[in-house]
This record gives C-alpha cells, structure tokens and sequence, in this order.
C-alpha cells in the first residue's frame, strides 16, 4: 500500500533529472528496473495462483527465478543510490 505514494514520487523525481525520458538502455535507468521487477513478481505470483500445480512440481525453479528477481531488485536499488549521489 505505500509502495503507490512511493511510486508517483519516483515518476515525477525521474521526470524533474529526466532519467525517464531515455530509458535506453534500461540496465542503466532505476525506474526502468524497478518496473521490470514488479511486473515479474506478478507475472510469477499470477503463475502460482493460477497454476498451484504446476508451481508445487517446479518449485525449485521458481525459487531460483525469484532468487534472480530479487538480485535484480537490489541492483536497481542500488543503482537508484548511485544515481541520486548517494553512492560514489
């Protein structure tokens, strides 16, 4: 729930530096990161909801995905830091 207020500061302090209006490459860009990251958190909880089966026969996989989702996540935070000056 405080991710949303979270989110709309982060679109318009991305809009003030004008880190969103190139997003390529989108390695380099928080936002862009961060919003990749969400959505395959979602695409995998919508997999686990929809097919319970199917996640409890692979879960090892999907443990590992979300392994990499997270590691992905904490890049794009970091790099949040670094592009705000916080990190040299």
């Amino acid at each position: 729930m405080f991710s949303i207020p979270t989110i709309i500061a982060g679109f318009i302090t991305d809009n003030d530096i004008g880190h969103m209006s190139n997003i390529w490459p989108i390695h380099l860009t928080h936002g862009a990161v961060q919003i990749i990251v969400v959505i395959l958190f979602l695409l995998l909880w919508c997999i686990r909801y929809k097919k319970h089966e199917y996640y409890k026969t692979h879960s090892r996989v999907f443990l590992a995905i979300n392994f990499f989702i997270l590691l992905l996540l904490m890049y794009g935070a970091n790099l949040g830091a670094y592009l705000a000056g916080r990190l040299s």
